[in-house]
């Protein structure tokens, strides 16, 4: 459960960094910087959704 709140602090995190870095970049969403924010943030989210199928799997 732990881990969860971990990952969900870390999404959240992500999310306002990104929302930050493409106001600074004019939201060019095609910038290098943008881009990688938001792929970490949709490997991040894959995993969150990962961790709640495993978890309602094993009930």
């Amino acid at each position: 459960m732990k881990l969860d709140h971990i990952l969900s602090y870390r999404i959240e995190k992500l999310k306002t960094l990104l929302a930050l870095t493409a106001a600074e970049h004019d939201f060019d969403f095609q910038h290098p910087i943008v881009l990688y924010i938001s792929q970490k943030l949709d490997q991040l989210i894959i995993k969150a959704m990962q961790q709640k199928e495993n978890c309602a799997s094993a009930l």
